[in-house]
């Protein structure tokens, strides 16, 4: 058991116990709640920011106070808290907190502490609104996948100092994210805990925004997880802006960010064939064809990019078509590829291969330009990246098909690595990093007149 637990339950004691009607919890003593793992996430809206936080008890409230100076947090939001865990032994892990800021100025700074008074406050952190919808204004995203605990120190480290010294906005974590499914039962939400420690001092300034890999389905070690099926733990401790897109839970979304609309699907569930079931959620299908068919007419859209999980295009042994003729990628690929096509998708990006590879614009199997000096100049289909050599205890994927497919413009696997955009009015810039030195591996640039 964790120390906090252990804690927890001879304050149980100590303390008065209630009995609700799921769960036993107890009420937070002073001091006792204070915030731990404070991430950010966006809502699509320039205004607005959530707040989201841990404590080991049940708070007196879910507060955050705000303000344009870290001296002045004169503004107050206040939001919800929530727990799905709870076992025969009355042994509680923790509430989550989410808090939604609203009325908010865009592109400005705003200072914030989350807590209350009672269970105790977060230090003062500082977060920067977006931009307006639709404005050209410059912005960076960092993005990669499989990511973990362990072998990630080093993209950790170097997230956490691109956001400190502004040079992202924010993080888009393209699935299999603490990696807990690999360890032991009893290991399972603490290595969640962990992961969410070890990134707070990225995600407490920049949204991290998430969405769901193989190894947040369930924990597949022999002993079982009581709590971990279903994506149970991705759908309870995130809040991704759900809601505001009009999909059914976290499992996929959109949102806008200045002139780029984001779209996060899930390929673990919900299209013909998936691998963790056909029908779990919702016809993601149907709502992904509407969200991108209303964002290819909306002016305020110069781009359009999506992330998912599993690659619809891979060169890797084990992983590419000719490997798996049934199945993922054939399975993906014939659920979204023409909607890619057909709604002028730039970019498509994931993870689940733990490498590296960068393709020329693609469609049916075929690389699609007619610049041949430039591939990405007015790109004519949808450009595919897999970048999910984060970290994790797995390994790299290292067999390469030979000879190299004709759509595979560049690929790698020997470094641990993360890829950041670089969003202007006419350009999308790439750049892929080697965590460990910071050094750019690859890059290129998406022109668009």
């Amino acid at each position: 058991m964790r120390t906090g637990v252990l804690v927890g339950l001879f304050l149980c004691f100590a303390l008065s116990c209630v009995q609700g009607e799921e769960y036993w919890y107890q009420d937070c003593a002073p001091g006792v709640c204070i915030p731990q793992s404070v991430h950010l996430s966006l809502t699509g809206a320039s205004t607005e920011m959530v707040v989201g936080w841990f404590t080991l008890y049940r708070s007196a409230t879910s507060t955050v106070r705000y303000g344009t100076s870290p001296s002045s947090l004169g503004n107050s939001a206040f939001g919800k808290q929530s727990s799905y865990l709870y076992s025969e032994d009355n042994d509680i892990t923790f509430f989550q907190h989410f808090t939604k800021v609203t009325n908010l100025q865009p592109s400005t700074v705003y200072y914030y502490e989350c807590g209350d008074d009672l269970g105790g406050w977060s230090p003062v952190y500082n977060f920067t609104t977006p931009p307006p919808v639709g404005s050209a204004s410059e912005f960076s995203f960092a993005v990669y996948g499989d990511m973990g605990i362990a072998n990630s120190q080093y993209t950790q480290s170097s997230i956490i100092r691109k956001a400190r010294e502004r040079e992202i906005d924010f993080v888009f974590h393209i699935g299999d994210i603490g990696y807990a499914d690999d360890y032991r039962d009893a290991m399972y939400e603490a290595v969640w805990d962990q992961w969410f420690a070890s990134v707070e001092p990225a995600s407490s300034l920049v949204p991290y925004m998430v969405l769901p890999g193989n190894h947040e389905y369930s924990c597949s070690h022999p002993l079982g997880c009581a709590y971990a099926t279903n994506f149970t733990v991705f759908l309870n401790r995130f809040l991704m802006p759900y809601e505001q897109s009009g999909a059914v839970n976290n499992m996929w979304y959109s949102f806008n960010y200045g002139n780029v609309h984001f779209v996060a699907m899930d390929t673990e569930t919900d299209y013909q064939g998936a691998p963790e079931g056909t029908h779990m959620f919702g016809d993601q299908m149907t709502w992904l064809e509407a969200d991108l068919a209303s964002a290819h007419q909306d002016p305020n859209v110069k781009w359009i990019i999506v992330g998912g999980h599993r690659p619809i295009y891979s060169s890797n042994c084990n992983y590419s078509k000719g490997d798996k003729p049934e199945g993922d990628p054939v399975n993906l690929q014939n659920a979204v590829e023409k909607m890619f096509h057909d709604y002028h998708v730039d970019v498509y990006v994931c993870g689940h291969v733990h490498s590296y590879e960068r393709d020329y614009p693609i469609y049916q199997d075929k690389p699609v330009y007619s610049n041949t000096t430039d591939p990405y100049y007015d790109a004519e289909s949808t450009v595919y990246i897999v970048s999910g050599a984060a970290g994790c205890t797995e390994g790299f994927a290292t067999c390469w098909n030979t000879p190299q497919a004709s759509w595979s413009a560049y690929r790698e696997a020997t470094q641990r690595g993360y890829g950041v955009f670089t969003v202007g009015s006419t350009t999308l810039a790439w750049e892929y990093y080697a965590s460990d030195t910071e050094r750019v591996i690859d890059s290129f640039t998406i022109t668009k007149n």
